[in-house]
């Protein structure tokens, strides 16, 4: 649909996702950067940016253009999760791992996604916060129908004597462990 000399925005952008797919970045980003030029405040073209440099290795530089894309379309929960997940790559400061933690909230709330389960309890894995990182983690071990280990880390959550409002989420996936442990020895 779109040959090599065609210059369409759709062209150029096709241009780009195929140079990232064949790893040549530089014309990946070349493409990437002349669609940029010609509208600056698209945020999809400044989140493709991003995932070239993150795909390449280049975090930092993945974070800079993520962050970009989140300043345009805040609201968009995938834009959420990529920059949260090159900050949490990018050596965060604890202010950060604030941020990270609420782009991560923000993104469950809209859609919900296991991997962003498992980056929320590394980011409160580093501030120290083992209740909460546990609660996330069982989230993703329950979303991967890990029911025993959810179980495990929902305990070690309740161990160390959660705030009020997060009792109520260990419980609500206790309950939910439950229903399942329940189908699953009707089968």
């Amino acid at each position: 649909l779109y040959p090599l000399n065609a210059s369409s925005q759709a062209a150029l952008y096709a241009h780009a996702i195929l140079n990232l797919r064949e790893f040549k970045i530089n014309e990946a980003l070349h493409d990437v950067n002349t669609l940029i030029e010609q509208n600056p405040d698209n945020p999809f073209f400044w989140e493709l940016k991003g995932q070239i440099y993150f795909e390449s290795g280049q975090v930092h530089n993945a974070r800079i253009a993520y962050q970009k894309a989140y300043n345009l379309l805040p609201n968009a929960s995938a834009f959420q999760l990529n920059l949260a997940q090159a900050m949490l790559e990018d050596s965060p400061s604890p202010k950060e791992i604030n941020t990270i933690i609420s782009l991560l909230n923000k993104s469950l709330i809209k859609s919900k996604n296991a991997y962003a389960w498992l980056m929320l309890a590394q980011a409160y894995g580093m501030q120290d916060n083992m209740a909460y990182a546990n609660y996330a983690s069982a989230e993703f071990s329950l979303f991967l129908g890990e029911i025993d280990t959810a179980e495990k880390q929902v305990r070690e959550a309740q161990k160390q004597n959660p705030p009020a409002t997060l009792e109520k989420k260990l419980n609500d996936i206790d309950q939910r462990i439950k229903q399942l442990q329940k189908k699953r020895a009707s089968f």
